[in-house]
């Protein structure tokens, strides 16, 4: 340091560094999952959950739906790591963007993106029909287990059956399976109602419930 007279401080010594970085981080990667079901590719739901990878370089995020080209350094929308998401409304598949900037205000070059099917109808309902295995009948049977036949489910994903289930159930019933061929019936003989409920790829359930009867005599005649 000097004074006006040029004299200088011989006490004073010191410096500074900075460290130049133009260059980008790498691009991240995304997903789009299901809050339910984890499933990546359908959603019956606008909030979705965001998995962020590749990131490690990252000091701000900037996640969007219609940001497909670079945005600015400035943009005010960076914020901090993503780990959900709402979609716009709307059935039909959403591309969500996801952008990341270092320390330094680089932003990668991108664009990187995810895409998910937002479904929020539910399927139509279904039709069962229980039949004797032996006679066909739909309104008699002598044995506990009946064949079943569940028609207009075209396009489901999973089907729950079951005689006490007239309510509908949850997305996330450990009973939903495949399709029934078969239903084996609770004993004792009278007239017995069984539901059935179908479930779409993106966790859609239909209104219900459907129900089909037949009566089990498993008393022979006099």
């Amino acid at each position: 340091l000097k004074d006006n007279a040029d004299n200088a401080n011989p006490a004073y010594r010191g410096s500074t560094t900075l460290k130049l970085d133009t260059t980008p981080p790498a691009d991240p990667t995304l997903v789009l999952k299901d809050r339910t079901t984890d499933s990546p590719s359908y959603t019956n739901e606008r909030m979705v959950n965001v998995v962020v990878g590749n990131d490690s370089e990252a000091s701000a995020w900037l996640i969007s739906e219609t940001q497909s080209s670079q945005p600015g350094e400035g943009d005010s929308r960076w914020g901090s790591k993503p780990t959900s998401f709402t979609l716009t409304s709307g059935d039909g598949l959403k591309t969500v963007y996801i952008w990341v900037k270092d320390a330094a205000g680089n932003v990668n070059t991108g664009p990187v993106s995810a895409t998910i099917t937002l479904d929020t109808s539910p399927p139509a309902n279904p039709t069962l029909a229980l039949k004797d295995r032996t006679t066909g009948s739909t309104s008699y049977t002598n044995e506990r287990t009946v064949d079943v036949v569940v028609g207009n489910d075209s396009g489901i994903a999973k089907w729950l059956i079951n005689e006490s289930q007239s309510s509908q159930p949850g997305e996330g019933d450990s009973r939903w399976g495949s399709e029934p061929t078969s239903f084996t019936l609770t004993s004792g003989d009278g007239l017995k109602t069984v539901y059935i409920w179908i479930k779409d790829a993106a966790g859609g359930i239909n209104t219900g419930p459907v129900s089909a009867t037949i009566t089990l005599d498993t008393s022979p005649p006099a």
